[in-house]
């Protein structure tokens, strides 16, 4: 039984993005409610005023001043969804003008135009070659690993001149552990996931106690193991976080246990489980969730079920909490980056 308490923290088994979940974890609390921050009227609600320091491209840089990045591409995994698609091109929207003056274009990994490739093109044909690309993916695992450099290659047979620094995934990054707990505590009651209600505006039901609650993270799933490991690694953190009693992965493709596993596996000791589907936007992935969740719950009606929105679920929304922590999220992963990746596979 893959069964976590939080309090309880597994052996770092990688650093980077793994290590970023144990630091300066919070107090573990009977519920979350984060405050947001405060912003004048009319004030741009990210205060992306977070610092865009190194948005720079390490360079021959003595005196500690580098050079701006000429372009930034944000990248996307790609959808048929179109509700996916428009969250995807609002975040985009929101980091533009979180690194303006510098030019933001978007790109996609599968499904979707503009591709990698084209859109590295694109901006090497209007002299743009110094680019910092932002994946916005939760973990490393192929797309990160073999697409984005296999894409970045193709480009630079054509354009040798470019200069591309990749960002890490979003990982474990606080913002995210912190957007993640909002979501646990505004679960709501499957009878309302299933009419389609709850997208993240606020608790459709009183504050429960996370302390006799179990919490199932539901991952994509991947072949990759350190991908797995690091989604299991934001589960613990997650569960740490939200106080819950009980901690679950399960991943919808691929790794083991699968969602209908681990579900099986939370039902057997909790009487209040919340599903909480680790994903950025809307799509296929999100409709398997919510169908799993309906099975687990007609088997055992005993139980009461909830699910969490994911993590994107406001972003069409103003004001939401997913655009601050989500540009926080990327611009810090950006800023991270320390040496090029000049495109070799």
């Amino acid at each position: 039984m893959e069964k976590r308490r939080p309090h309880h923290r597994p052996e770092v088994r990688s650093v980077n993005i793994v290590a970023k979940c144990r630091k300066r974890l919070p107090r573990a609390r009977e519920s979350y409610s984060p405050e947001p921050e405060a912003s004048a009227p009319g004030e741009y609600p990210l205060a992306i005023r977070c610092n865009l320091r190194a948005l720079t491209l390490p360079a021959h840089d003595s005196m500690n001043k580098t050079p701006m990045p000429d372009a930034i591409l944000l990248v996307g995994h790609g959808t048929r969804n179109v509700v996916g698609t428009e969250q995807f091109l609002r975040l985009a929207e929101f980091l533009r003008e979180a690194v303006a003056p510098v030019p933001l274009e978007i790109g996609f990994i599968e499904l979707q135009q503009p591709s990698i490739e084209s859109a590295l093109l694109g901006l090497a044909q209007r002299g743009l070659s110094k680019i910092v690309l932002a994946p916005a993916l939760l973990f490393a695992a192929g797309h990160a690993k073999k697409d984005i450099p296999a894409a970045i290659a193709n480009a630079r047979v054509a354009h040798p001149e470019l200069q591309i620094i990749v960002a890490e995934p979003l990982g474990c990054h606080e913002a995210l552990i912190d957007l993640a707990a909002l979501r646990f505590q505004n679960s709501h009651p499957l009878f309302s996931v299933l009419r389609g209600e709850g997208r993240g505006e606020g608790p459709a039901s009183p504050q429960f106690s996370a302390s006799k609650t179990a919490l199932v993270l539901v991952g994509r799933g991947s072949s990759d193991s350190t991908a797995i490991e690091h989604c299991r690694e934001f589960a613990a953190a997650l569960g740490e976080k939200v106080n819950a009693a009980g901690v679950f992965t399960g991943f919808i493709a691929v790794a083991r246990p699968s969602l209908t596993e681990s579900l099986e596996q939370a039902a057997a000791g909790f009487d209040r489980i919340v599903v909480q589907p680790h994903l950025l936007f809307s799509g296929k992935m999100l409709e398997s969730t919510s169908a799993a969740v309906s099975q687990a719950a007609r088997l055992h009606p005993q139980i009461d079920w909830r699910q969490s929105p994911i993590l994107g679920s406001d972003l069409l929304e103003t004001p939401g909490a997913a655009a601050p922590s989500l540009v926080r999220a990327l611009v810090a992963q950006m800023n991270a980056v320390k040496s090029f990746a000049l495109g070799s596979a």
